[in-house]
């Protein structure tokens, strides 16, 4: 699944490896890992990250039930889910629901994302955008009541992760 605005940035880490043979990578994971997706440079410094010497020998997977991102790659499993009723955040649902089936969603420290367009077609400001997560999340503190959140509003998840999918933090396979 991806936005039409995006695509994997070739020029960083191996994302043009990756893409140039994607099932080959995905296809040794554990079953139980459901959802993959790259790096997204807002949330992660990929400079210092990619510097990390692990990452030129191994395909470096790490556990995020919180997909900010827009580009991702996901098994396909019965059930289906996908949580339409949220007006924001429905990534997170996404991975929640993984996340209390007992899968896993992963981020691929390997390969990054590049966004085309940084403008939303979905909300018309920014002040309609703060409006709309907040609700969300609030939403999701309802769904899920092993979440909470810290006083900086992000979801600390650790309760809902030791209780559905306390998975390895780190899967490593050699490239």
């Amino acid at each position: 699944m991806v936005d039409d605005d995006c695509i994997l940035d070739v020029k960083w880490g191996l994302s043009d490896k990756f893409a140039k043979d994607p099932i080959n990578v995905l296809e040794r994971l554990p079953k139980y890992v459901t959802t993959v997706f790259p790096i997204n440079p807002i949330f992660i410094r990929i400079a210092w990250t990619l510097q990390d010497p692990q990452y030129q020998s191994n395909w470096v997977f790490e556990r995020d039930f919180t997909l900010t991102n827009k580009l991702v790659f996901h098994r396909n499993i019965k059930p289906f889910y996908q949580n339409t009723s949220l007006t924001a955040l429905e990534d997170y649902d996404w991975g929640f629901q993984q996340c209390k089936s007992n899968y896993l969603c992963v981020r691929l420290n390997n390969i990054v994302l590049k966004e085309i367009t940084a403008k939303s077609s979905y909300f018309n400001n920014k002040e309609e955008r703060k409006q709309k997560y907040n609700e969300s999340k609030n939403k999701l503190i309802e769904l899920y009541p092993e979440l909470f959140m810290n006083n900086k509003g992000h979801f600390m998840k650790r309760k809902l992760i030791e209780k559905y999918c306390n998975y390895e933090k780190i899967i490593q396979l050699p490239i």
